[in-house]
């Protein structure tokens, strides 16, 4: 993919911008950081008139973008504040992870449309990072994101890493009381990250787990809060459309 590298942007071109470009910019307002790819494919076009358009924007100031990991394609993020979200530059930390949650909100879109999904960003704009819980004066965990689905808040979250035991175990603790989430979805990329979850998590309805990508489930091995059954291992959207959450 041609790609922008971190070749400095020439003078900024006027653009009118039109409504596909309006829509593009406040979705990256929304997850943060995307790559070309991953607008086409969250908006369904080609890429190579994506990546044009994005080029076009950035010289125009609207968007930046560059590339940040070699393993990894240019990225872009919008320069225009959106729904009172600030402009956001890519975290060489979390980069990987960003990168990641992006293509899982497309994915998450894609499997169940027309349904509100509310971003790690949009959380953190409307409850505050310095918002408190019970536990300890400790800071609320908030989720990577929000699906709202048939009357219930689903909490997501993408693990691509290992947690410390206590740190996860914390976390299930403050899902477990929180009466607002009805079930956690965990997101998690390698079989390492996985297992910890699995034989961490407590056994019931609140708690599921997915491999990712691919939306396999995965039995929680951990204590059972009842003695209720997980679904047997299958795709997340055959198990959707089973229930009737999704459409075919």
């Amino acid at each position: 993919m041609a790609g922008l590298g971190n070749q400095q942007v020439k003078e900024k071109r006027n653009i009118v911008l039109q409504e596909r470009d309006k829509v593009v910019i406040q979705w990256l307002s929304r997850v943060g950081i995307a790559s070309s790819d991953q607008v086409a494919s969250m908006f369904g076009y080609s890429e190579a008139p994506i990546l044009r358009r994005l080029q076009k924007l950035r010289q125009a100031g609207k968007v930046d973008g560059k590339k940040i990991d070699n393993g990894y394609p240019v990225v872009f993020w919008s320069k225009i504040s959106y729904f009172a979200l600030p402009a956001k530059q890519p975290n060489h930390g979390t980069f990987e992870h960003d990168y990641t949650l992006t293509s899982l909100y497309i994915w998450l879109t894609q499997q169940y449309p027309g349904r509100v999904i509310t971003t790690d960003r949009e959380l953190r704009r409307d409850q505050g990072v310095g918002r408190l819980i019970g536990e300890r004066g400790k800071r609320k965990h908030l989720p990577d994101g929000i699906l709202e689905l048939d009357n219930r808040r689903i909490a997501f979250e993408l693990e691509n890493s290992v947690k410390h035991k206590d740190r996860l175990q914390s976390i299930f603790r403050q899902y477990y009381a929180d009466r607002n989430i009805d079930q956690v979805w965990y997101f998690a990329t390698s079989v390492g990250v996985q297992n910890v979850i699995a034989n961490n998590a407590v056994n019931g309805f609140k708690f599921r787990l997915f491999a990712y990508p691919g939306g396999a489930e995965i039995p929680i091995r951990g204590k059972s809060e009842g003695g209720t059954d997980q679904p047997t291992q299958t795709s997340m959207y055959d198990f959707a459309l089973k229930e009737g959450r999704c459409n075919g």
